[in-house]
């Protein structure tokens, strides 16, 4: 599982607050092969809108794409 994370600050009431949040709002990475990852499970999880689909099949993001994020990580998932 992976959810790179940046640090956004936002302003209520005269103060500034900085706050951790995920790059990608309501997505998460997973490592897995797809025929074997229980999909209502997923979609039920809190926090999960829905799995993306592309012309209603599940697709794979290539693993170049996550690890070109990963890369761009500290060890605490923040983007540098």
């Amino acid at each position: 599982m992976f959810s790179p994370l940046v640090l956004r600050t936002s302003r209520a009431s005269k103060k500034f607050k900085t706050n951790s949040v995920p790059l990608f709002q309501g997505y998460l990475f997973l490592g897995s092969l797809l025929t074997s990852i229980p999909w209502k499970s997923v979609n039920a999880t809190r926090g999960v809108a829905r799995v993306v689909t592309l012309d209603g099949k599940y697709r794979p993001v290539d693993n170049k794409i996550i690890e070109g994020l990963k890369s761009r990580c500290d060890r605490n998932n923040f983007i540098r």
